[in-house]
């Protein structure tokens, strides 16, 4: 499988697995966790790589390391909005309202079982991102992101799962 291939779930229609995780973060975490097992190990191993490069997303600020994130829970206590704030010294933790993370991360909301806020705070995090107001990411977006090191930490780089890419056509293929 390789970054152009188009792929449906559920109410998923023609969408490459790098547009999934920026357009439907909560269908990818279904993908990656169990209801669409593939014994297809080009699949697994693209899953793979789109979620531990998803997980480090650097933040838009120089030196990303001297920032963090600040999640912020709504008064129904679900996470919507996200701040970006200087690194403090000592580690905040979860307040009950906000939670500081190192890096951008679509599935956080999934992670910690908060499935309504996943499509909410990624509207929020594609806006961050993309500079767009459209909602969707389109194929070629996905793929340059996921391909360009320089959006995700050093730290953590799953160097097992990269997958070598070319370009063709304006489009990256494996």
């Amino acid at each position: 499988m390789d970054f152009r291939e188009i792929v449906s779930f559920d109410d998923i229609h023609s969408q490459t697995l790098a547009q999934i995780y920026l357009n439907h973060p909560d269908v990818f975490y279904e993908i990656k966790n169990s209801r669409y097992r593939s014994h297809d190990s080009n699949f697994q191993d693209l899953v793979t790589f789109l979620y531990e490069r998803g997980k480090r997303i650097a933040i838009r600020k120089d030196n990303p390391n001297k920032w963090r994130v600040r999640y912020i829970k709504n008064d129904a206590g679900l996470i919507s909005d996200f701040k970006i704030i200087p690194a403090r010294k000592t580690r905040v933790p979860w307040t009950g309202r906000t939670r500081d993370k190192k890096a951008l991360d679509f599935l956080f909301p999934k992670i910690i079982r908060d499935k309504p806020s996943c499509e909410a705070l990624g509207y929020e995090l594609r806006n961050y991102l993309f500079d767009t107001r459209s909602g969707q990411i389109n194929a070629l977006e996905a793929e340059n992101f996921f391909m360009d090191d320089a959006n995700f930490l050093e730290k953590n780089k799953n160097k097992n799962h990269k997958i070598k890419a070319k370009q063709v056509d304006g489009l990256l293929c494996n």
